[in-house]
Order: C-alpha cells, then sequence, then structure tokens
C-alpha cells in the first residue's frame, strides 16, 4: 500500500507473501523469509544479486527491473517499481511502522564541528524517559554517555532500508 500511495509501485506478480520477516537491500543479509530490496546503485546494481538473494532465501523481490527476476531458473514473488532507490526509502518505513513518526529528528550539518555539536545535543537532549541518539561518524550511539549500539553498517549515512532498521 505504501508503495502505491507514493505512485512508486508499476506491478506485482500474482502470488505475493503474506508475511516477511526482515527487509533488507544487501543480499548477504537475506535470511529466509526475508524481502529483498534490489537498488540500482553508482557503483552495483543490486539487480546483479536476486539470485543470491533467492538462494538465502529470499521471499520477495522489490525490483524496478521486472525482466531480471522473470530470467530467474524459479521466478520469485516481486514488487516492481519506478525509482528504486524512493521505493526501498518507503517500503523500509512502511516495513519498520514508520519510525520517524515517533521521533524528533535534528540534522547537523557544516563543514567542521559536526561530530561534536552531535555529541553535545545527544548530551543536552538526552531524557531517561527519552533517550537521545546520534548516528554519524561515530556509530550509532545511545544515551548522554553515547553507549555504542549496533547497526549503521559503518557508514556516515546509512542507506534507506538501514536507516529505517536503526
Amino acid at each position: 500500500e505504501a508503495l502505491r500511495d507514493a505512485g512508486l509501485l508499476v506491478g506485482s506478480s500474482a502470488s505475493l507473501p503474506e508475511v516477511l520477516n526482515d527487509l533488507v537491500d544487501d543480499s548477504r543479509r537475506v535470511a529466509p523469509g526475508a524481502g529483498f530490496v534490489a537498488v540500482k546503485g553508482h557503483a552495483q546494481d543490486g539487480h546483479d544479486w536476486i539470485a543470491t538473494a533467492q538462494q538465502a532465501g529470499a521471499a520477495l523481490v522489490i525490483v524496478e527491473d521486472q525482466a531480471r527476476v522473470a530470467a530467474l531458473s524459479t521466478p520469485m514473488p516481486s514488487l516492481i517499481v519506478r525509482d528504486g532507490r524512493r521505493a526501498a526509502a518507503v517500503a523500509a518505513a512502511a516495513f519498520f511502522g514508520w519510525p520517524a513518526r515517533a521521533l524528533v529528528m535534528v540534522g547537523v550539518t557544516g563543514t567542521n564541528g559536526k561530530t561534536t555539536t552531535v555529541g553535545l545535543l545527544r548530551h543536552v537532549l538526552h531524557r531517561d524517559d527519552q533517550p537521545a541518539a546520534s548516528l554519524g561518524t561515530l556509530g550509532v550511539l545511545l544515551g548522554s554517555e553515547g553507549t555504542p549500539m549496533p547497526g549503521g553498517g559503518g557508514l556516515t549515512t546509512p542507506g534507506p532500508v538501514e536507516l529505517q532498521r536503526l
């Protein structure tokens, strides 16, 4: 529904799974029952990894290029979308329960001092009943003391699926 509402859904295969266990855009993170989003990137095309995702047990693929799914020896259930990168963000937001709707967010930009500023903001904004967290160069940090948390993939800005998961 979210993809359709955003004007991104082009079509779907006839037999979609009723439940997905996870949603990922990295074929190495596919577990049985997961959905795999094939995003065309600058260096790689996620469509090149559909067969790998299928072998790992993906239950569904979200693709821009339906022909790549049809070329598999056993075609997979699929959602065909336009603008795969935007579709990945919308699908992930919906799958993970629209987390941004429940958060107050602050973005810090600039040339120098972002990491320091974010650390200060996390410390000042933290409350025991509403912990503050940050995501950036130092990873994912929680609370005033900046306890490291898993996730983020080691990137300053994770991709849309990992960002929604976090």
